[in-house]
């Protein structure tokens, strides 16, 4: 019987040792994606009196990749690429005596941060393949008009080999966040996050994010696979874009573009109200807080017959505020599945 779209499906489990393969805990609810094997095989070039290449090989090298395709972010899932690429907070903090768990996924400033290894499993019914040491290289997060946020992520892995799915897990509920629910705030770099809102401004934003995380291939310990992953600070790199209306606010930004002031940033989208509430948080909530210095401000354009000008921002340590990239979600998730 050949292989079904229907039947297609990522499966995810939280590794306790860094690429031993674990069994599938978890339903990826998303759309598309399934691993790539991105195993290296390279021709021998060589003259041997024939008027045709020969189809020596060797394989040099062995890996695998996963980009998930981007569908709509939850407050649950999102923890999964955040963990495998931010930070390893497996276990909500407690907001007082409410429901509501708050996982907190900050940069690491002094100290890099651990982060959790995946064993993913995906294919169809005709052949599952896994990927052990998985861990997320780049993620985009990305808010528009009348849509739920999207997620998307790239995941490498240390190989690609057949195996069997993980059987009768349960399709885990999630709760997507929108959009249109937001709140936007931009404060001095020396102020206080969230403290001045800005409304009616922000028309579209994405949060583009490479974790700095890499595999490190060795060639002592007789395998083609990565050895272990390590932290590149020169590939690390995060940036905010966004579409402003061109009102009396987008022009006090522009003004501390052009200034090379950074700014505080925070966007904040609440969901469904938790069963019991919180000292902090009476919703399930996502927050993103950054350092941002504004990098370019195009020249005017027009969305519905208002002007609109697009800016991009670098994300990255503020001395003054002690702060660059932090992700909150808050859900009722006692731990990560």
């Amino acid at each position: 019987m050949m292989g079904q779209k229907w039947a297609q499906k990522i499966q995810l489990g939280k590794e306790s040792v860094f690429g031993t393969a674990v069994a599938a805990s978890t339903i990826w609810r998303g759309v598309g994606g399934n691993l790539h094997d991105t195993r290296e095989v390279e021709a021998v070039d060589e003259q041997i009196g024939m008027a045709v290449k020969s189809n020596r090989a060797y394989l040099s090298k062995v890996g695998g990749a996963l980009d998930m395709a981007a569908t709509a972010a939850t407050f649950q899932q999102l923890c999964h690429i955040l963990e495998a690429g931010i930070k390893a907070v497996g276990t909500g903090a407690a907001d007082g005596a409410g429901s509501g768990k708050i996982y907190n996924y900050a940069m690491g400033h002094q100290a890099v941060n651990a982060i959790k290894t995946y064993t993913i499993e995906t294919g169809d019914n005709q052949q599952a393949e896994e990927m052990e040491y998985s861990f997320v290289e780049s993620f985009t997060l990305s808010g528009e008009r009348g849509q739920p946020v999207m997620m998307s992520a790239n995941w490498i892995g240390r190989q690609v080999t057949n195996t069997t799915f993980t059987p009768a897990l349960t399709v885990p509920a999630v709760e997507e966040i929108i959009t249109g629910r937001g709140s936007f705030f931009i404060d001095a770099i020396g102020g206080t996050l969230g403290a001045t809102p800005v409304t009616g401004m922000l028309l579209s934003w994405e949060l583009k994010v490479d974790t700095g995380w890499r595999g490190k291939w060795v060639v002592d310990k007789g395998q083609l696979y990565f050895d272990f992953h390590y932290f590149d600070i020169d590939s690390f790199g995060a940036t905010f874009s966004a579409t402003y209306e061109h009102d009396a606010a987008a022009v006090a930004e522009k003004t501390h573009w052009r200034n090379n002031a950074p700014r505080l940033i925070r966007l904040s989208i609440p969901g469904s109200t938790n069963t019991t509430p919180g000292t902090l948080y009476t919703t399930k909530m996502m927050i993103i807080d950054m350092a941002c210095r504004y990098t370019t401000f195009d020249a005017l354009d027009a969305d519905e017959g208002n002007s609109i000008v697009k800016v991009e921002g670098a994300i990255g340590y503020d001395s003054t505020a002690g702060k660059s990239l932090a992700i909150t979600l808050v859900n009722e998730l006692v731990s990560i599945p």
